[in-house]
């Protein structure tokens, strides 16, 4: 991937350089909840395919089709919890106000570790 079809990655040497937001600015969260557009500047710890940090990037930019396609992985982590006797899967319906994924029927829970905290990277 050339530097020119992929968005710009925010170093961990140096967090106050912001990402290009060129393709955010069309991007209008105003429709939605409040607090999950607040959300979205949330910085997700962007990796190699190899799961070596590489810097962050706001979940905004990490969750757009467009980026994932072109190959931007960001760290995001997953529960399922299982019924110990029956093995049912306890599942989880997203709220109608989620940005990415609304109504959807998903695993027991899901988030991502965040470059905003030493401890989560």
């Amino acid at each position: 991937m050339s530097s020119s079809t992929t968005p710009t990655v925010i170093p961990h040497s140096n967090p106050e350089v912001a990402p290009n937001s060129d393709d955010l600015a069309t991007i209008d969260l105003s429709e939605y909840d409040p607090e999950q557009s607040r959300l979205m500047s949330e910085r997700c710890i962007v990796v190699t395919p190899q799961d070596k940090p590489i810097g962050a990037l706001d979940k905004k930019t990490c969750h757009l089709m467009e980026n994932i396609n072109k190959g931007l992985l960001h760290r995001a982590f997953s529960a399922f919890v299982f019924h110990p006797q029956s093995g049912k899967l306890l599942m989880q319906q997203r709220a109608t106000e989620k940005i990415t994924f609304p109504d959807m029927w998903t695993n027991t829970c899901c988030s991502h570790p965040l470059d905003d905290f030493e401890e989560e990277k």
